[in-house]
């Protein structure tokens, strides 16, 4: 084995409530990405995907193979999956999650994501060119990773705003913290 080490909270720690409105839900284990075999799993599923495969097929296929891996049950099935979820909400709300873990979170409202030696400087010209928001988190800093946000929502939940540029401060408001 590996002499790999985590510093980080264990994978399965973080625990997701998916519900679908209508009383169904299911705690799934969040990690926060998709696993390499996970994300590999579905690649693959594409790759030999004919054509006359409907969009929400589609979507079970990728909802069952993630389950599988979360849940260790690799005899689980999408009729399986669709019969246990049974409402389209739900599995609305389920394909949600698998892009979820596969965007790693990265809200669809970001404006513009930026990665290498010199992003964070780009990003904060960025926004103040547009009057946005700069905001990273902890994990994308390490792969100084960061994201630029035209305004203010619920999807900052969970970032650091570095630089608020929309508040039409000239030179930015400083950092705050949005953390859980």
């Amino acid at each position: 084995m590996l002499p790999f080490k985590t510093t980080a909270t264990q994978q399965g720690e973080n625990i997701a409530l998916v519900e679908d409105g209508f009383g169904n839900s299911i705690e799934i284990p969040k990690y926060g990405c998709l696993t390499y075999n996970e994300e590999n799993a579905i690649s693959q599923y594409y790759i030999g995907l004919k054509d006359g495969v409907s969009r929400v097929d589609a979507r079970l296929s990728e909802i069952t193979i993630l389950l599988r891996s979360r849940f260790k049950l690799p005899e689980l099935t999408t009729d399986q999956v669709a019969d246990q979820a049974s409402t389209m909400p739900m599995i609305d709300r389920l394909y949600e999650f698998v892009l979820g873990e596969r965007t790693r979170w990265i809200p669809k409202e970001v404006l513009l994501e930026l990665t290498g030696e010199v992003a964070k400087e780009m990003a904060i010209e960025t926004a103040r060119q547009y009057k946005g928001i700069v905001a990273g988190r902890p994990d994308l800093e390490l792969e100084k990773r960061w994201v630029v946000f035209a305004k203010k929502g619920p999807w900052l939940e969970g970032f650091e705003i570095l630089k608020d540029f929309a508040e039409d401060e000239p030179m930015g408001k400083p950092l705050t913290r949005n953390l859980n």
